[in-house]
C-alpha cells in the first residue's frame, strides 16, 4: 500500500506480485509537487526525476531526523496489516487481497476516531451502498450448492 491523497482516503490499495507494479501508479496518483519516501529497493528508480524522493537506507536506520527521511507511518501501518492478519483474519491472500487491503485502508485512514464513531460510519455508509454484486449471498453459497443439487438429484425421480 502507499500513502497518498485518492478520494477521500489518504492510502491507496495496491496489490500486485512485485513493487515495481506500484511506480506507474505512484506516478498517476500521487501530486508531482509531493515529496515521495521510499526504501533503497531498485524498483523505485523509475520515480527519480518524475517525483521529488528522498530514499532510506535501512542498514543505517529507519529515520533520518537531521534530513527529514523516515519511513515509520508505512512501517507502522505495515505492522498494523500484519497483527490484523494474525488476530483477525488468519490469511490474507488470493482473489479476496484487494477488498483485504482496501478494509485496511479505511482502518488506518480512521484508526484515531473512536469505535463507537467507525461504527456508525460503517452504517451509514453500508445503508447508503447498493447491494454488492460481489459479495450478495457469499454466506449462503453452500447452501444454495446444496439445495440446487439435491433438485438435479430428484429431477430424474419427478419425470
Amino acid at each position: 500500500m502507499c500513502r497518498a491523497w485518492f478520494r477521500r482516503s489518504r492510502l491507496v490499495p495496491l496489490v500486485g506480485k512485485a513493487e515495481h507494479e506500484s511506480v506507474p501508479t505512484i506516478i498517476a496518483k500521487v501530486d508531482p509537487s509531493s515529496t515521495v519516501f521510499t526504501d533503497e529497493l531498485s524498483d523505485y528508480k523509475g520515480l527519480r526525476g518524475l517525483l521529488l524522493k528522498k530514499t532510506i537506507d535501512h542498514s543505517v536506520g529507519y529515520s533520518i531526523p537531521e534530513e527529514g527521511i523516515s519511513t515509520n507511518q508505512v512501517e507502522s501501518c505495515h505492522a498494523r496489516t500484519r497483527r490484523s492478519e494474525i488476530g483477525i483474519h488468519h490469511h490474507i491472500a488470493g482473489p479476496h487481497l484487494l477488498q483485504y487491503a482496501g478494509e485496511m485502508s479505511w482502518r488506518e485512514d480512521r484508526r484515531r476516531i473512536s469505535n463507537g464513531e467507525q461504527f456508525l460510519l460503517i452504517g451509514v455508509a453500508a445503508l447508503h451502498h447498493p447491494v454488492s454484486k460481489r459479495w450478495k449471498g457469499y454466506w449462503q453459497r453452500g447452501k444454495w450448492f446444496s439445495r440446487k443439487k439435491r433438485r438435479e438429484a430428484m429431477a430424474p425421480a419427478m419425470s
